[in-house]
């Protein structure tokens, strides 16, 4: 059964902010931490040797386990549909009860991941040698207070998000990154600090933000502990909790593997996942971030012809600035890797080989994990959460057995299976909304197919370009391929999608240029 379309009785202010005006914002935000973060990666390559990048990487997968929960997933997928339900009024005791249950949570999950440090690093790479797993352990009993620091990060983020109010949102990463490159410069080397520059940057996220929450008057308190909103938060936090730590043993999974690799291995898809990270979150999750807010307020409203609307028109946006990065970055790893990850000079081949293996398989996994991004926020906007769980905890499931199944065949073809994953999930994602609120598939399919033709012929000319232009490694010769032939393969994209009368093509330039 479809949504029901009636109206609602009580009127909701209607959202005044541009569209094109928030996805810029949140884009431009995006790109500057993202291009900080890159450099960030690079000089982690460049100060430390491969046994604290090994062992840092399997030790900031702790605090992560529970940061989707605590931090950018759940917190912000749960607190928006209900803070825009929600009368002025009582938004300040919500904001205020949330902030208690952080503290306490926190405080008890840090805590026990200091304890328990030894069993996670255990869990997490049985077979890592005993060295990575002693600086390991250190590592993680250090950074576990950057947990703490990007949960309370994340409500800020949350209720700045409602308000739609991106620009301290999206450029609070940027402290992160300032202040662990500062670290990596004045302390080369030094696992120690390494670990607290984590931590602290983690901290400066959260109080870059507080400015803009002040001004708008958004700042919550200690006042109220308990709200009635809380419990409907709550509820959605749950299954998304239940997914997350699916999706965390996947994660454990994925890391064991990984470490029976050689040496380098888990450093390589370090690397690799910031470059992919980086196209994800510019051209994927700004979007899906900017729509969040405007589909919770239409189904609050519930005016489901304007929240279909919403969610096709950015599950098209998604799609075309996904797939032309796509198609290059699968054609120009070694360009990439090399401008990117080698920017303040050549890293070792043990961790250099393993990067470039990975790209491919990244590449072709931008395209469906952006959408899954976005669709996922339209299950949570209507507080669908039961769907999304299911969905996704099968999926998680599939991409376990895949990795199992491909790790005989090496690493890099292991890694397939996450884009493999991510189309499934996208598929089953549709089909539950053509059942649930009649969501037009099959203009999103003919437009997937356009940007798809014209994304694999991009890759052709871009790739015969390349072979043209002698590549070695280092930052300059890497920086020339993709501005050479990554420059003209998205040319010949944006061209072959004009043709095909993409309409983001024009679109983009009418809604964003015009601004």
């Amino acid at each position: 059964m479809t949504e029901n379309t009636s109206k609602p009785t009580s009127p909701i202010p209607p959202v005044r902010r541009s569209s094109a005006r928030n996805i810029l914002t949140v884009m431009g935000g995006t790109l500057s931490s993202r291009v900080l973060g890159l450099l960030r990666q690079t000089l982690f390559n460049r100060f430390f040797d491969t046994q604290i990048t090994e062992a840092f990487t399997i030790a900031y997968r702790v605090p992560n386990l529970f940061r989707e929960l605590l931090a950018e997933g759940a917190l912000s997928n749960s607190i928006i549909p209900v803070y825009k339900n929600l009368e002025p009024s009582e938004r300040k005791q919500f904001s205020s009860s949330f902030l208690a249950l952080l503290l306490a949570v926190n405080f008890v999950i840090v805590g026990l991941g200091i304890l328990l440090a030894p069993v996670l690093v255990e869990a997490l790479a049985k077979k890592a040698s005993t060295e990575i797993k002693d600086t390991a352990i250190m590592l993680v009993r250090i950074v576990m207070p950057f947990l703490a620091g990007i949960s309370f990060s994340a409500l800020a983020m949350g209720l700045l998000n409602a308000e739609e109010k991106f620009s301290a949102t999206s450029f609070a990463p940027l402290a992160f990154n300032v202040i662990s490159i500062l670290g990596f410069v004045l302390f080369p080397n030094n696992a120690v600090m390494l670990g607290w520059g984590t931590t602290i940057g983690g901290f400066a996220q959260l109080l870059v933000q507080i400015p803009s929450l002040r001004r708008f008057g958004l700042m919550p308190g200690l006042s109220t502990v308990w709200h009635p909103g809380l419990t409907r938060a709550l509820r959605l936090m749950g299954p998304f909790a239940f997914t997350t730590s699916v999706r965390q043993f996947l994660a454990i999974i994925l890391t064991n593997l990984l470490a029976g690799f050689p040496k380098g291995t888990i450093t390589g898809f370090g690397n690799a996942e910031v470059i992919f990270l980086m196209f994800q979150g510019l051209f994927a999750v700004s979007p899906a971030t900017a729509a969040y807010p405007r589909m919770s307020e239409f189904a609050a409203q519930k005016d489901w012809a304007q929240f279909r609307e919403t969610l096709a028109n950015y599950a098209r946006l998604v799609l075309f600035l996904s797939a032309g990065v796509s198609a290059m970055m699968f054609v120009l790893g070694p360009s990439m890797v090399s401008s990117v990850i080698e920017l303040s000079g050549r890293i070792s081949d043990d961790k250099y080989l393993p990067t470039l293996a990975f790209m491919p398989s990244f590449a072709l996994a931008i395209a469906p994990w952006g959408l899954v991004q976005l669709l996922t926020r339209a299950f949570y906007a209507r507080e669908r959460t039961r769907d999304a769980v299911v969905i996704s905890v099968v999926a998680f499931a599939m991409n376990t057995v895949l990795y199992i199944l491909l790790a005989p065949q090496g690493f890099a073809v292991m890694n397939y299976a996450t884009a493999i994953t991510g189309w499934v999930m996208v598929g089953v994602y549709v089909a539950v909304l053509v059942k649930q609120i009649d969501f037009n598939w099959k203009k999103l399919v003919g437009h997937s197919l356009k940007v798809a033709l014209a994304a694999v012929i991009a890759a052709l000319v871009a790739s015969f370009v390349s072979s043209l232009i002698p590549l070695s490694r280092g930052a300059i010769n890497g920086v020339l391929h993709l501005v050479v032939a990554g420059g003209l393969g998205m040319l010949v994209y944006v061209v072959i999608c004009s043709l095909l009368q993409v309409q983001e093509v024009a679109g983009l330039r009418r809604r964003f240029l015009k601004r």
